[in-house]
Order: C-alpha cells, then structure tokens, then sequence
C-alpha cells in the first residue's frame, strides 16, 4: 500500500538525519517497525525493532515484536 511506504519514508529520513532523539526516537523505530510489518518486510521490521529496543521505553514492546517475527509466524 502506498501510503504504508509514503509513512516508512518519512520514518526513515527522520530517524536518519537525527531529527528525533531519546524517547522519542524509540517510539519512532516502534512505529517503524510496525509499518514494516504491515508491508510484509519483515527482515526491516526486525533491525526497526532492534533499534527500539535500545530505549529504555520501547525495550519490552520490541522485544515482543522480535518474538513474533522470529517465532509467532
């Protein structure tokens, strides 16, 4: 779906040129991962995950999405 690329572009540019930090940018490679998912790119969810999963606030979500895209599937 061209709106899940259009919203994983934008994700990326702004995770890539440092405009998010802290929490925030936890929560934006959440997000990320999760349109990857919807894309059915589960190999970028995954380092979209892994990502998250080094903020404090995000760790424990991420950590459950690896599970499901490494297990649950």
């Amino acid at each position: 779906n061209e709106q899940w690329k259009k919203a994983a572009d934008r994700l990326q540019m702004t995770l890539k040129v440092n405009r998010i930090k802290g929490q925030d940018a936890g929560q934006a490679w959440m997000l990320l991962g999760m349109v990857q998912i919807k894309r059915d790119l589960n190999k970028d969810a995954s380092d979209a995950f892994m990502e998250a999963s080094k903020h404090s606030n995000t760790k424990d979500g991420a950590a459950q999405w690896l599970s499901y895209i490494n297990h649950g599937q």
